[in-house]
């Protein structure tokens, strides 16, 4: 039950990056309450240093243009240089595409308008023969049938609002809370203004964690009420998908992918009965133009011609919120600008985002309601370099936006929603919020319990109890562990400490020295004693170990080791990269996720590594090095 014995503000204040410190005072009262956040904002600023990335169209000029007639269903495109060659989209029917596999049609332009087959919504053209078909356009059709059908069900429901629902679904993949306010500084901005000059307000979720490792794992949950390996075994047309719940009511649905994922169509089929879909033409667009959306390895800026990828869906999406007046909408949009390994491209969403928002709650005509949201928080890159890394991966942003009539109307909610919004949530929350506020559209019953608007959540909310796994949980807290005890299981654990701490410093070793030659320079590293030790169980067949350790030399390491059988690999470790042991009965492995080194070794010792292409974090110079260079060192 909710606890009563303490007070709780009920005042919405500007959202800050940090304000999550304020729920320490929940601590004891609130049973999941994380006890890190994520880097500090002097780390922070070091590993994802501000960066400017230009407007697409200041290095890639338009080579012309587009034009899609839906009216006489023709297609003219206008070269600057050079005739034109194009291929156009959707195939028959609205799909989720895979990226391999596909195929197009090239052809070429005959100087004058051509005739569409009728189903087209995208164009990609290449002028002048320079191999590259980054002249696009994409624009939905109207669909008469559709809007008159949606009009007639949405009035034919009991609509406890004044006005249809637009309900809008952001995704922005990547993000978590801390890197939402680092990277998206004027969305920020934006939302906090929502709060104090507008007919909207605006509620920031701050203990928001993740359910599933990656986009399909957390989004099948929304978009059908259950795990991604449930979903997989349901045939199409699935009921429960939230398209198909809500199209009795007047919903049009459109499901828009800003890339060309391959993890969405094997498991919600590659054809689901939305009514409005864009992933095609990024499928396209990967392959025909120097868009790319690779997580790893890639951190070039993502145009497509003179536009960054994802202003091609907020076009689309405007269009479809302008085009059906007086039906309610429901449409989901992922948005993959930080879908990368630096930490840094997600930027480039801020200012077209933050643009597309104020324009969308512009719109007098219709009820708007807004999950802004991510997936789940960065996993690519140093992810899992550190604790504070890892924890920023649980904890993915999570804002709601509302018309004021509608939380008014709503008795209480309007705590409630705070209140939540200080509590333990997941992508459930997500659902049953969406299918409650459609009921209030409709009229219709489609929640099977309370939701964040109608039920204060309960302080003793554990991630078990909303399905979260251990290994997955952000209020998990590690123990430490006493030394010198005499029991046998205490002494098998020290000899499992003994052996991880060899074992993590001939690795540091291999990483140092893997470079042939580099003798000379660094110091072969030696144990010389666990400073510490901390542990965390999972479940019976995986625990977590966090070692502290001192070298020879005086440098010192943490270390962080996953636990678990031996003979199960799973997608987050390969068998060979794990230690072998026999450890509580069972062979076991030692797998390393992390090395972090705790001593200050900036400096010369660092430049000089860096120069030479070492890992510096594992490295003592050798004091001959001191010796010689020794002005330079004691600079």
């Amino acid at each position: 039950n909710v606890t009563k014995n303490y007070t709780e503000s009920y005042e919405l204040k500007p959202f800050k990056i940090d304000d999550t410190s304020k729920l320490n005072s929940l601590k004891g009262i609130v049973k999941c309450i994380p006890s890190i956040w994520g880097y500090s904002k002097e780390d922070a600023a070091r590993i994802f240093p501000d960066k400017e990335y230009p407007r697409c169209e200041s290095f890639k000029e338009s080579k012309g243009s587009i034009k899609l007639d839906y009216k006489t269903n023709t297609l003219e495109i206008n070269c600057n240089k050079g005739p034109a060659r194009y291929i156009t989209g959707n195939k028959p029917g609205y799909t989720i595409v895979n990226r391999s596999g596909n195929s197009w049609e090239i052809k070429t332009y005959p100087g004058e308008p051509v005739q569409l087959q009728g189903h087209e919504e995208y164009v990609l053209a290449e002028c002048g023969g320079d191999g590259e078909f980054d002249l696009a356009l994409t624009l939905p059709r109207y669909n008469q049938t559709l809007h008159q059908e949606s009009v007639q069900k949405t009035r034919a429901h009991t609509n406890l609002l004044e006005q249809p629902l637009t309900f809008l679904h952001i995704a922005c993949d990547s993000f978590s809370r801390r890197h939402f306010f680092r990277k998206l500084k004027r969305t920020v901005k934006f939302i906090n203004w929502i709060n104090t000059d507008s007919e909207f307000y605006a509620f920031d979720f701050k203990i928001h964690n993740i359910i599933g490792p990656s986009s399909i794992d957390n989004q099948a949950y929304i978009y059908s009420g259950m795990s991604k390996q449930e979903r997989g075994l349901k045939s199409n047309p699935c009921p429960e998908d939230i398209w198909n719940l809500l199209r009795p009511f007047g919903f049009i649905s459109a499901v828009l992918l800003d890339s060309c994922n391959a993890e969405f169509a094997p498991i919600l089929g590659t054809d689901i009965t939305v009514d409005y879909s864009i992933n095609e033409f990024y499928c396209a667009a990967h392959k025909y133009t120097s868009y790319q959306d690779d997580k790893v390895g890639l951190n070039s800026q993502r145009c497509i011609g003179p536009q960054m990828s994802h202003q091609y869906i907020f076009d689309y999406a405007e269009a479809l919120l302008d085009m059906y007046n007086g039906t309610n909408k429901w449409i989901n949009m992922h948005l993959d600008a930080a879908h990368e390994s630096s930490g840094q491209h997600g930027a480039t969403l801020d200012e077209d985002l933050t643009r597309f928002l104020k324009k969308v709650l512009r719109k007098q005509n219709q009820n708007v309601v807004i999950i802004l949201e991510a997936d789940h928080g960065m996993r690519f890159g140093d992810w899992w370099s550190s604790e504070e890394a890892s924890i920023e991966w649980r904890l993915p942003a999570f804002f709601f936006i509302s018309p004021r009539s509608i939380v008014e109307q709503v008795p209480g909610s309007y705590k409630k929603l705070i209140h939540n919004s200080r509590r333990l949530t997941t992508k459930i929350d997500q659902r049953e919020l969406t299918m409650f506020i459609a009921e209030l559209a409709a009229g219709g019953n489609l929640t099977s319990g309370g939701n964040l608007m109608t039920e204060f959540t309960q302080d003793d909310r554990s991630c078990r109890d909303i399905k979260v796994k251990p290994w997955m949980c952000s209020c998990k807290q590690f123990y430490p562990i006493e030394f010198g005890r005499s029991e046998p299981e205490f002494l098998e654990l020290y000899k499992l400490l003994d052996f991880a701490a060899r074992e993590a410093v001939i690795t540091m070793n291999e990483k140092l020295f893997s470079a042939a030659g580099l003798t000379d320079i660094c110091e072969v590293l030696q144990l010389e004693s666990i400073t510490s030790a901390w542990g965390l169980n999972l479940n019976e067949f995986m625990e977590l170990i966090k070692l502290q350790i001192k070298v020879k030399g005086g440098a010192a390491f943490e270390i962080l080791f996953k636990v678990r059988n031996a003979e199960q690999p799973s997608r987050w470790n390969k068998i060979n990269d794990m230690y072998r042991v026999f450890y509580r009965g069972r062979r076991r492995g030692l797998l390393p996720l992390y090395f972090n080194r705790l001593d200050k070794y900036e400096g010369p010792c660092e430049d000089l590594c860096e120069a030479m292409l070492i890992p510096a974090k594992f490295c003592i110079c050798k004091q001959h090095l001191k010796s010689k260079f020794q002005s330079y060192f004691n600079k």
